[in-house]
């Protein structure tokens, strides 16, 4: 009997750590193209810069499916790094259902900090522009409210723009012009949320039973 609950509760442990799933998509010294990204725009190009991919000259966007809707307790986040901005183009990042932005984060050259798009409008991030990579994550809370975070800062909830329904891709843009005015990123991640498999539910009862028993 001993040996059983054993086994039962190796069993356990085994559908919990299958129950999260992981995709991340990495920098692996290739061209974003070559990672499964889809770049389009009438100008400018991509190219590898060594430690990270890139994207240049407007307009210029790499996107890519998330595999699925985000679920709720699920988190898709990217690194981002915007080199230079001209006066009155923007650049940032879009999280989409289709091609329809329900939330974004980006940057109009000629101002000061990054902006952030949702339901509510433009809002005011209070992040002011550098040139260094920030972690952009985006997790949808409930089937509504999604909270958008910026190195682990929170920016409150908020809720989808333009009639969108769900999130299930990411844009990466550059709609600027001029040397030296790249956009580069890396990591994107999208965590599922653990959830117990009906194998999980079946050992936990019999687990449940054999305790009751040995009392």
């Amino acid at each position: 009997m001993k040996k059983l609950s054993l086994i039962l509760a190796f069993s356990l442990i085994g559908a919990v750590s299958h129950g999260a799933t992981v995709q991340t998509v990495a920098y692996t010294n290739n061209l974003a193209s070559a990672a499964g990204w889809t770049l389009s725009g009438s100008g400018g190009g991509e190219f590898n810069n060594g430690s990270d991919w890139a994207i240049f000259g407007g307009p210029r966007e790499a996107t890519r499916g998330l595999g699925g809707n985000l679920s709720i307790g699920q988190t898709t986040s990217i690194d981002l790094a915007t080199l230079g901005v001209a006066n009155s183009d923007y650049v940032g990042v879009d999280f989409r259902q289709g091609a329809t932005t329900g939330i974004g984060y980006n940057f109009q050259g000629g101002g000061s900090n990054y902006n952030v798009f949702s339901a509510s409008g433009v809002t005011d991030s209070n992040v002011g522009f550098s040139s260094g990579f920030k972690t952009i994550s985006l997790k949808r809370d409930t089937s509504t409210n999604y909270t958008l975070s910026i190195d682990g800062t929170n920016f409150g909830t908020l809720t989808l723009a333009n009639s969108t329904t769900a999130i299930d891709g990411i844009r990466v843009f550059n709609n600027t012009s001029g040397s030296g005015n790249d956009v580069l990123f890396d990591n994107f991640t999208v965590t599922a949320v653990p959830e117990p498999s009906s194998a999980l539910l079946l050992g936990l009862g019999a687990l449940a039973l054999i305790l009751r028993r040995r009392k």
